[in-house]
């Protein structure tokens, strides 16, 4: 009996240290879980402490895209009075280009009509009204072709390289529409004037000659 007291009393004495030794070996365990966690953390952000570019969640979303040609919108507009602002610049234009010269513009997404072509970035000229921009289409049309490939290439290098500029010159073409009927009164004035000093000059040309031949 005593046999078997001393041998019970060694089994609870190695079960005890076998459980001591895996309360012990719970640190380890911890220990190397905070390395695993720290060398992931560490792998996953850069040396600035941020996350990498690919990982990093986009604060635009949508907004960075045309909402009609998909592609990267470099220089929103905004559609007043409705406000959506989710067009490029050419988009924009080519949407007004093609109800030129009569129909009105609406917003591709609540139809709502279009009165004012605003600009969402700084640095650009305007706001130009939808007027200005059918003008400066129609002169674009005129003088290139806007059907031809050159006038499409040129209108879309105006749209893409130089928004600030064709916005200016939208700007200035809407105060040449707005001073058409004074420019055509100037106009006809110097047609008219041309007019008689061309006869002035006619005049003068055969009272000369009619002189000379007389002495």
């Amino acid at each position: 009996m005593a046999l078997g007291l001393v041998s019970l009393f060694g089994c609870r004495k190695r079960r005890r240290k076998s459980d001591g030794d895996g309360i012990r070996s719970h640190p380890v365990q911890h220990q190397r879980f905070m390395t695993t966690t720290t060398t992931t953390t560490t792998t996953t952000t850069t040396e600035d402490g941020y996350p990498p570019l690919d990982r990093q969640p986009s604060c635009c979303g949508d907004e960075e895209e045309c909402g009609i040609c998909l592609e990267r919108n470099a220089y929103p507009i905004v559609l007043c009075p409705c406000g959506h602002d989710r067009f490029c610049s050419t988009c924009v234009l080519k949407l007004v280009a093609s109800r030129f010269p009569a129909g009105d513009v609406r917003c591709p997404l609540c139809r709502a009509q279009v009165s004012v072509v605003k600009s969402k970035r700084p640095g650009f000229v305007g706001p130009p009204n939808v007027l200005a921009t059918r003008v400066l289409i129609a002169l674009a049309g005129f003088y290139c072709g806007a059907r031809h490939r050159l006038g499409s290439f040129l209108l879309n290098l105006y749209m893409r390289r130089w928004p600030v500029l064709l916005l200016g010159a939208a700007a200035s073409a809407r105060l040449l529409y707005q001073l058409r009927s004074y420019l055509k009164a100037i106009v006809i004035f110097l047609h008219k004037v041309n007019l008689a000093f061309t006869f002035a000059v006619i005049l003068y040309t055969k009272f000369v000659e009619g002189r000379g031949g007389r002495v």
